[in-house]
């Protein structure tokens, strides 16, 4: 009867770390600035280029008083059901649902009532800058896609003037295949009139520490 209480006092107390652990909170307890990053493709298990793109960010995180929340993607990929995606081809802002709350939880699990802005690479770029393509207007003011465009549809709003969030897309010089796809995007939402601007830099399909660097001290020094 003794073990079973001690075991009851042990789940409580724990529960709650379980039941968040797909959101990891990285950055100073006396950050100043607040960012969620939605990872690419990747396994239930970190991949080696999401392992360097986290030191990257804790680095960042560490040196720009920046609080990072890292939520985990929960849907499977429709093209391979071992791989972790936030979204694949999202038409409708149903389709958006999932991220959303993902993002909204871990904001609440890293830092409640702050204000924050959205980094995502790769698939987590092309979910952040669907927000903007949809109109959605998901409750941050910035959103930086590195590595990403996207596609779009007839059903697609036509015009973006005052939608959210504003979109900067990082675009690798060597990352040879998404530069037509990445300019392309940028086109299209350019006609639509959304706020969205292209930042290019030496590098391939990754995260550098600089080039990000230099984007997130001019966000937050406006």
């Amino acid at each position: 009867m003794q073990n079973n209480k001690m075991f009851k006092l042990f789940f409580l107390i724990l529960f709650p770390f379980f039941a968040n652990a797909s959101v990891e909170c990285i950055g100073p307890t006396n950050a100043s600035k607040y960012i969620i990053y939605l990872h690419g493709i990747d396994r239930e298990e970190f991949s080696p280029q999401e392992i360097k793109n986290r030191e990257i960010l804790k680095k960042l995180a560490n040196n720009l008083s920046l609080k990072i929340a890292l939520p985990r993607a929960k849907t499977k990929c429709p093209q391979d059901k071992d791989l972790l995606c936030w979204v694949w081809e999202a038409q409708y802002k149903k389709d958006l649902e999932p991220t959303f709350t993902s993002i909204k939880e871990a904001s609440t699990e890293c830092f409640p009532n702050k204000d924050y802005n959205v980094v995502g690479f790769s698939n987590g770029g092309a979910a952040v800058s669907a927000f903007l393509r949809l109109c959605e207007n998901p409750g941050f003011k910035t959103a930086i896609s590195i590595g990403a465009g996207g596609g779009w549809f007839s059903s697609d709003p036509k015009k973006l003037l005052n939608c959210m969030p504003n979109l900067i897309i990082m675009l690798g010089s060597n990352d040879g295949a998404n530069q037509a796809p990445v300019r392309n995007y940028i086109n299209h939402l350019q006609t639509l009139k959304a706020q969205v601007k292209l930042i290019e830099y030496q590098g391939k399909h990754e995260i550098l520490y600089e080039p990000l660097k230099e984007q997130l001290e001019k966000l937050y020094s406006k």
